[in-house]
């Protein structure tokens, strides 16, 4: 009788252990579409509203070596206001150039090197249109391009000269989701 008993007790905490598991998979799941809705929607959002400061300064001070430092520090300011936010570039759409890379601030002036540096995701410069932020998720990032213009008038929306790219880290969604799955599995565990 004994043995049947903590058979039972044993099974039962096991069917328990299981279904607590069973529910954490399913809630971190849950949680992580969430919070991967939440950062592509608040990286659109950042982006559409900071791309036009970017390009102005860049535009501004590109050509001025002597205040390549007010450049830095714009850009600085911007990327601070989002803590997600890893990389910032200005592109020419015309011909898939870099005018302007975050990653170089260390480095200096930029404004005139002998080489050229190819926007490495060229695909996405593809039929862009003003107004149509385009949006590519890769499992650690999160990249989107803003299409501008710069000029004097615009009559077409496919006439872009110029992309604002900004690229998010999706690290801090990765340590939420990595903390629910260590809660859950001891809430299994331990139940």
């Amino acid at each position: 009788m004994r043995s049947l008993r903590s058979k039972l007790v044993l099974y039962i905490s096991l069917l328990v252990a299981a279904l607590v598991g069973a529910a954490g998979v399913i809630e971190v799941r849950k949680r992580s579409t969430e919070l991967n809705a939440e950062l592509i929607e608040n990286a659109q959002n950042f982006s559409a509203v900071s791309a036009s400061t970017v390009l102005d300064r860049t535009h501004t001070l590109y050509y001025q070596p002597e205040r390549f430092t007010e450049l830095t520090g714009s850009v600085r300011q911007v990327m601070t206001r989002q803590r997600d936010l890893t990389r910032v570039q200005v592109v020419d759409t015309l011909f898939g150039i870099v005018l302007f890379d975050s990653r170089e601030f260390d480095e200096g002036y930029y404004g005139f090197k002998r080489t050229a540096r190819v926007f490495d995701t060229q695909d996405l410069l593809a039929g862009v249109q003003l107004n149509k932020l385009v949006v590519q998720r890769t499992k650690s990032s999160v990249r989107v391009i803003v299409p501008l213009f710069t000029g004097k008038e615009i009559s077409d929306p496919r006439d872009v000269n110029r992309a604002v790219a900004f690229d998010f880290t999706t690290a801090h969604v990765e340590q939420s989701l990595s903390a629910m799955r260590w809660r859950y599995g001891l809430q299994a565990i331990l139940f």
